[in-house]
Formats: C-alpha cells, sequence, structure tokens
C-alpha cells in the first residue's frame, strides 16, 4: 500500500481498514481488489460526512482489530456477520459493525476514486458502468416524442 495520510485514522488503523476491504472487495476477473484501487487515499472524504460518534467507534473497532493477527481478521469479519443474524441487543450491535464496515469498504470502492499514482481505477470500467450526461434542448425532445411513437 502506498502511504496513505488521514487526519482521522492512524496508520495503524489504515492497514485493518485496507485488510478489511480487501476480504470484502476482493477483486475478481476484471474487477480490482481494493487496496488495487487507491480508493483508501480518500477516507477523509467519507469520514467528514460521518458523525463523530461513529468514527469513534470506527476507531475503537479498527484499533481492536489491529491487534489480531492478520489470518484471524476474515475470521472476525465473517463472525460479525454470522452474529449480526441473532435477534437482540448483540445481534443489533453485530449489525451496526458489519453494515457500516461494510458500507464504508463499498462507498469507497464504488466511487471510482483513485490513489493519486492512478488514471483510473477500473471498478466503473469492469462493472460497465458510463454515465454521461448531456443537455435537454428542443431537438432532443422531439428526437425522443418520435422514438416513442
Amino acid at each position: 500500500m502506498k502511504s496513505v495520510i488521514s487526519h482521522q485514522l492512524s496508520t495503524r488503523q489504515l492497514d485493518v481498514l485496507q485488510q478489511v476491504g480487501d476480504i470484502l472487495a476482493p477483486g475478481y476477473g476484471q474487477l480490482p481488489s481494493f487496496s488495487e484501487t487507491g480508493c483508501l487515499h480518500h477516507i477523509d472524504e467519507v469520514l467528514d460526512f460521518t458523525s463523530k460518534q461513529n468514527i469513534k467507534e470506527l476507531k475503537n473497532l479498527l484499533t481492536c482489530l489491529s491487534f489480531l493477527p492478520s489470518r484471524c481478521i476474515p475470521l472476525f469479519i465473517s463472525s460479525l456477520n454470522t452474529l449480526s443474524h441473532i435477534p437482540g441487543f448483540i445481534g443489533q450491535q453485530c449489525r451496526l459493525g458489519f453494515w457500516g464496515v461494510k458500507g464504508l469498504i463499498f462507498s469507497l470502492y464504488y466511487s471510482n476514486l483513485t490513489d493519486p499514482y492512478q488514471n483510473t481505477s477500473r471498478v466503473y470500467d469492469a462493472i460497465n458502468y458510463h454515465v454521461s450526461c448531456q443537455p435537454i434542448t428542443q431537438s432532443n425532445v422531439i428526437i425522443k416524442n418520435n422514438q416513442e411513437s
């Protein structure tokens, strides 16, 4: 991983988030892995719109995970997902943790943002997602109406 600088997360927390990202978005076929996209460089942009309490809880979770051996992190993520299906307080907390981290990872992954050293993340190309916008003009409306007739 090229050095990612965050004003909200420590290097240790970023390393764990990178590992979790590669677990949830490992890359397959044309899709790049989470770490290959370089999207973690934009973590502060996502966290700027996150509540302080959620950031505090994320930091606590990532700090705890940073003390686990790397091979235990996939087991923890899998357990969190499994436990999220049980009713009650424990299941609720596991759901919050799992979906919160998963949402953060996929928000970054599908943002199509890359590290400063890449031109494209290849995620949009891999899923064939290309958006283009054009202004609505009178001729566009007439052509569309004629095609519907």
